[in-house]
C-alpha cells in the first residue's frame, strides 16, 4: 500500500535514525519496559515454581528462556539485558539445588547458566539491531514519501504564491514546527513570502542570520557561539549553486534539530528551490510563447493589411481619380460603373476592418453572451436577409424541421456566425452553385450544417481552417484576411458548442457546428 505524507506522524519524521538522537524519547518509556521485563520474570518464576516437582531443570529453564525472548522481542536493549541477567539469576536462585543460594559445587550448572546468558545476550543484541534497521528503513520510507508528496503538490501549483504556501503547510505538518519562506524582492532584500501566520518569530538578529545564509549560500550553524541565541534553523533554497530564497524552521517540541533532521530539511529546501526554478522557467516559456505568437500575429496582420486592405484602397483611389476627369470624357455608364466599384470596394474594406476589430475584441475580452431561447430559423432568416444582395440569384436550400427545439443563444453573435459561413461559401464556390443549410437535434445538442458545391478542402485545410489569418489552399477569386471562420469558432465555443469542416464526397465542403440545448449560467 502506497504511503501518503499526510498519513505520516510528525514524530516518525522528527526522530533521528541514529539511536543516540532518540535517547531522550526512549528514557521516557524505559521504566515501563523494565517494569514489563520484571513482570514477565515474576510470571516465569511462578510458573517454574509450580512445575518444579514434575519437570526437569532443563525444561524449567525453557520457561525462563521463553520469558526472556518475549522481553527481547518487545523491549529495547537495556530491558533485554536486564531480563537476561535477572532470569539467569532467578533460575539459579530459585530452581537449582540447593535453592535460595548462589553457591554451587557442581560446575555444570555454572557452565549452563553462562551459556544461557551468552545466548540470550546474543539474541537480544541481534533483535535490537534488527529493530534499529527496521526503524531506520521505516524512517527513510517516511521521508521519501514526504519528499514525493511535496514534489507532487508543488508540481500541481500554478502560481508561485500557492507553491510557497503549499510548501510551508506540508513541512509544518511533517516536521511539527513553524515554517517561513523568505524570498528576495526587487531590491534583493529578503521578505517573508509565506508562513508568517504560523507564529514564527523572526527577530532582527535572526533576519540578519537569514540574510547571511542567503548571501553566503551556506546553511546556518544552529549551535555555535556566534549564533547561540538563535531559535530557528535557516537553509538556502539552492538551484544549480544559486540561492533563490531561505527556508526558516522553528521546532515546536525540541530545543535543537539533529544533523539528520537538518539534512532532511535541506532536501526539502532543495525540492522547493527546484520547483521555484521550474515555475520560473515555465513562466518564461509562457512569455516567450506569447511573444512568438504575438510576432506571428503581427506578421500575419501586416501581410494581410499589405495585400487585402491595399487592394480595395487602390480600386477606390483609381475609380475616384477617374470620376475627377471632365464629364465629357466618360460616359454615364462608365461613371456609374466607377461609382459602383467605389461602393463595392468600400463595403469590402469595411468588412475586412470589421472582422479585424471583431477578432481583436474576441481575443482580448471574455465574450459575454446575452442568451435568449429562440428558434434557429429566425436567426437564419435574418442572416439571409442581410446577405440578400450578395446572394443575388444564388439558390439557397434550407432544411429546418418543424419540430426543431428552440435553443438558448446570443442572436447577434450567432447571426454573425451564419453570415461568415455563408459568405465563405460565396467566395469559394461558382456563382450558380447552390448552398444547402440544414439543422437537426442530436441528443442534447442542436447540429447545423452549411454545405456548398465548390472545390472542397484540402487535408490541411480541415485542421487549420479555423485558425486566425489562415486561408485555404484552394482560394477563390476574392481575398480575405482569414478571420471570418476564426470568429465563428470563438462564438460557437463561447456558447459551449463545437465547429468543424469536412470535404463532401460528391464535391464541395460542409461546415458543421453544434449548440447545447441546455442553458448554463454565464460568469
Amino acid at each position: 500500500m502506497k504511503k501518503n505524507a499526510e498519513d505520516i506522524s510528525p514524530l516518525t519524521v522528527l526522530i533521528d535514525s541514529h539511536p543516540a538522537s532518540s535517547s531522550a524519547l526512549k528514557t521516557v518509556y524505559d521504566w515501563k519496559s523494565y517494569l514489563f521485563a520484571l513482570l514477565v520474570l515474576v510470571i516465569c518464576n511462578g510458573s517454574a515454581w509450580i512445575c518444579k516437582d514434575f519437570l526437569a531443570l532443563t525444561n524449567i529453564l525453557m520457561i525462563y528462556l521463553i520469558g526472556i525472548l518475549i522481553v527481547v522481542f518487545k523491549c529495547g536493549k537495556g530491558p533485554s539485558i536486564f531480563a537476561c541477567v535477572l532470569g539467569v539469576l532467578s533460575f539459579d536462585f530459585f530452581m537449582v539445588p540447593p535453592r535460595f543460594v548462589f553457591a554451587h559445587s557442581d560446575t555444570q550448572y555454572l557452565i549452563t547458566l553462562l551459556v544461557i546468558l551468552m545466548i540470550t545476550l546474543t539474541i537480544s543484541g541481534l533483535m535490537v539491531r534488527i529493530r534499529y534497521q527496521t526503524e531506520t528503513i521505516q524512517l527513510r520510507e517516511n521521508r521519501t514519501a514526504a519528499l514525493f508528496t511535496l514534489s507532487c503538490k508543488l508540481a500541481a501549483c500554478q502560481e508561485v504564491n500557492s507553491l510557497l504556501e503549499t510548501a510551508v503547510e506540508h513541512i509544518s505538518h511533517i516536521m511539527d514546527c513553524r515554517v517561513i519562506l523568505l524570498m528576495p524582492d526587487q531590491n534583493k532584500l529578503l521578505t517573508v513570502r509565506a508562513g508568517l501566520e504560523s507564529g514564527f518569530v523572526l527577530t532582527p538578529s535572526e533576519r540578519k542570520i537569514a540574510d547571511s545564509v542567503y548571501h553566503s549560500e551556506n546553511r546556518s550553524p544552529q549551535e555555535t557561539k556566534t549564533f547561540s541565541d538563535m531559535d530557528g534553523l535557516y537553509l538556502p533554497l539552492m538551484v544549480s549553486g544559486n540561492p533563490l530564497g531561505v527556508l526558516g524552521v522553528q521546532p515546536l517540541h525540541q530545543d535543537s534539530l539533529s544533523s539528520e533532521q537538518q539534512h532532511f530539511l535541506q532536501s526539502l529546501a532543495n525540492q522547493i528551490g527546484a520547483s521555484l526554478e521550474n515555475a520560473r522557467l515555465a513562466e518564461e516559456s509562457q512569455k516567450s510563447r506569447l511573444q512568438i505568437e504575438t510576432e506571428q500575429l503581427r506578421s500575419a496582420l501586416l501581410s494581410s493589411v499589405s495585400h487585402d486592405l491595399r487592394t480595395p484602397l487602390a480600386v477606390i483611389t483609381g475609380s475616384a481619380s477617374g470620376l475627377l476627369e471632365p464629364e465629357n470624357r466618360l460616359s454615364a455608364k462608365a461613371r456609374q460603373e466607377l461609382i459602383q466599384d467605389i461602393f463595392d470596394e468600400s463595403e469590402r474594406l469595411n468588412r475586412l476592418l470589421s472582422n479585424l476589430l471583431e477578432m481583436t475584441k474576441l481575443s482580448t475580452d471574455k465574450i459575454r453572451l446575452k442568451k435568449e431561447i429562440q428558434p434557429l430559423e429566425e436567426i437564419l432568416g435574418s442572416s439571409l436577409f442581410r446577405l440578400e444582395k450578395k446572394l443575388g440569384n444564388r439558390p439557397v436550400k434550407t432544411m429546418i424541421p418543424i419540430n426543431l427545439p428552440m435553443v438558448p443563444l446570443d442572436s447577434i453573435l450567432m447571426e454573425q456566425v451564419f453570415i461568415n459561413l455563408i459568405e465563405n461559401a460565396l467566395k469559394y464556390t461558382p456563382p450558380d452553385s447552390p448552398i444547402e443549410i440544414s439543422a437537426s437535434q442530436e441528443g442534447t445538442f442542436l447540429k447545423t450544417q452549411i454545405s456548398d458545391h465548390g472545390p472542397g478542402l484540402e487535408k490541411d485545410d480541415e485542421e487549420h481552417i479555423f485558425e486566425k489569418f489562415y486561408r485555404g489552399l484552394k482560394t477563390g477569386t476574392q481575398g480575405g484576411v482569414g478571420l471570418g471562420l476564426a470568429i465563428c469558432k470563438s462564438i460557437v465555443e463561447a456558447h459551449g458548442g463545437k465547429i468543424w469542416a469536412e470535404t463532401r464526397r460528391d464535391g464541395g465542403a460542409s461546415f458543421y457546428f453544434t449548440l447545447p440545448l441546455t442553458t448554463k449560467t454565464e460568469s
